[in-house]
């Protein structure tokens, strides 16, 4: 863990940044839950020199957790296409309507909520993590308010997911566990107990994402903090690396889309579009995500990306695959957002 303390980068993942600054300083408790509502801004109104970032983090070792009760949604919210939207540093999931994002429910109970996935009925997927001890997968109904299963994740730090549509089995990349580095597990059927897989150029893992054919793709970075990519064929038991064509400084969220894998760099916040053949990436395209401070996981749903940005505590919507200038900007009562899915009504 704290070899990454060594390199002089300005940004890491939320999770990576609670963890390391927790360990070296003692904080009071963070900030109260979040009020129902949301104000968005166009982005010729959006001045991004005053967005704020946020609370105050817990001190090592302490778990800090809100309320499942607290939960809520509107009634009309399962009529609905609903975006989620995790904050690691009020512990809660945002949920709007889509494209409207307008909210229409919260999700509460989490330690710290992480990266999202869905799977093909509508079930969301939330990670969830704590500073010591095992983290949990909490999985959602469309639009409800209480958890239909909960997964305990071994390693303790599960950081991105992904459902595979030809199996239904749900893949987790951790982040790192206490005593070595991270891994991927998957479960079965998205239950049961895991299978763990780990490729030896990754040391921690971001996040990954399936394509429809089964094949898994996994971000991260290695034990000399170089950006790397794996992908796990659909039936192999072993990681394969993947060479691309164009360098990620810091890798951020990962999802097959339209035929092509788009991977993340929070470093740039540009989304790179890449061909995938024959273990290399060729890069096709990319999206830069204008106004943003900290991108982290992104979702591309309907004509637009949608990225939470943790740096400056808002939700940005850009077009697909044109980025440019974000669309509109959720900006009220967000303080760390991160993870980002859309569950589509049925």
């Amino acid at each position: 863990m704290m070899r990454l303390l060594t390199q002089p980068r300005r940004r890491f993942p939320t999770f990576v940044t609670m963890f390391l600054l927790a360990a070296c300083s003692a904080s009071s408790q963070p900030s109260a839950s979040l009020n129902p509502q949301v104000v968005i801004g166009s982005a010729s109104s959006f001045n991004s020199s005053h967005r704020p970032i946020g609370t105050a983090l817990p001190t090592v070792g302490q778990t800090v957790q809100s309320d499942r009760r607290r939960s809520w949604m509107a009634p009309e919210a399962k009529g609905d296409n609903l975006l989620y939207i995790s904050d690691a540093s009020t512990y809660d999931v945002n949920v709007y309507s889509f494209p409207s994002a307008k909210l229409v429910g919260q999700l509460t109970g989490f330690t710290e909520p992480a990266g999202e996935c869905v799977d093909t009925s509508g079930d969301v997927f939330i990670t969830s993590s704590t500073f010591y001890g095992t983290g949990t997968i909490f999985e959602y109904a469309h639009g409800g308010t209480q958890p239909i299963a909960a997964l305990s994740d071994p390693d303790g730090y599960p950081h991105g997911c992904s459902i595979d549509p030809t199996t239904g089995n749900l893949a987790v990349a951790n982040f790192n566990s206490e005593s070595s580095g991270g891994d991927v597990v998957i479960y079965p059927d998205a239950q049961g107990t895991p299978t763990a897989y780990t490729d030896p150029s990754i040391y921690v893992y971001f996040f990954c994402g399936y394509d429809p054919s089964g094949n898994l793709f996994v971000d991260g970075r290695s034990s000399s903090n170089a950006s790397e990519f794996a992908e796990l064929l659909a039936g192999q038991s072993s990681f394969s690396d993947i060479s691309l064509n164009q360098n990620i400084g810091f890798p951020g969220g990962v999802q097959w889309h339209s035929k092509l894998l788009a991977i993340g760099d929070q470093d740039t916040n540009v989304v790179h579009r890449f061909a995938i053949r024959g273990g290399a990436g060729h890069q096709v395209g990319m999206i830069s995500l204008a106004d943003a401070g900290d991108v982290v996981q992104f979702w591309i749903q309907g004509g637009q990306i949608i990225g939470p940005d943790t740096s400056y505590g808002d939700v940005g919507f850009w077009k697909y695959a044109s980025g440019g200038q974000p669309l509109k900007i959720i900006t009220k009562d967000l303080s760390s957002p991160f993870g980002a899915v859309v569950s589509e009504a049925r």
